[in-house]
């Protein structure tokens, strides 16, 4: 029998939004700390999120989102915050996937040959995140993936630990998770009411698909 799907429920901006999500059984959670982004959180308010989960996170981790940052920023921040992870867009190099230890989620946005840009990623990442390119956004672009492209992923990453994004909202994530048969899933825009502000209602719905998918 396959294992749970794990769950990332990023872009993360409020406390009683991670308590709720972390009690809904989120594996993950995201907290972004690039400046350009609307769910931009602050190194202040990302400490203040972790600490008032405290002993309610469970074994939830979370994870600091960086885009293009250096890696000294993004130390800096991980340590500051008391980030368990660090999510990494943009163009990080073995070395510093190889610096930054253990917790790195390593993003690849494949625009047209999965299997090649797959090549280029960083055997010591903790996991890989698959999101959906798009050539202004860094992520959190709401856009689905096309029924075949899922499929390229299951062969394509079939062994790895990976997390899929781009799209996964309740009313698609059975579908998106037996086709792509990924390990986990990355969501965002699809359980938020408006930009950094979650869903409950929309956040119970996804876990309870979950469970009976």
């Amino acid at each position: 029998m396959r294992e749970r799907p794990r769950v990332k429920i990023c872009g993360i901006t409020r406390s009683e939004d991670a308590l709720l999500a972390a009690n809904l059984g989120a594996d993950l959670l995201g907290l972004n700390f690039h400046p350009g982004s609307p769910r931009c959180v602050s190194v202040a308010q990302g400490r203040q999120i972790v600490s008032e989960l405290g002993e309610e996170r469970g074994s939830c981790l979370v994870a600091g989102v960086f885009v293009d940052q250096s890696v000294a920023e993004v130390e800096r921040i991980r340590d500051a915050a008391g980030l368990d992870l660090v999510q990494l867009h943009g163009d990080y190099s073995a070395s510093d996937v190889e610096r930054l230890g253990d917790g790195v989620i390593q993003v690849v946005r494949p625009r047209r040959a999965l299997r090649t840009e797959l090549a280029c990623t960083v055997d010591g990442a903790w996991a890989l995140l698959v999101d959906r390119y798009d050539p202004y956004l860094a992520g959190g672009t709401g856009f689905a993936w096309e029924e075949r492209r899922l499929v390229e992923m299951s062969r394509a990453l079939e062994g790895r630990r990976w997390l899929l994004a781009g799209g996964v909202r309740p009313e698609n994530v059975a579908r998106t998770l037996k086709l792509s048969e990924a390990w986990g899933i990355d969501v965002c825009s699809g359980v938020e009411a408006q930009p950094g502000r979650k869903s409950e209602r929309l956040m119970r719905a996804l876990f309870a698909e979950i469970e009976n998918g």
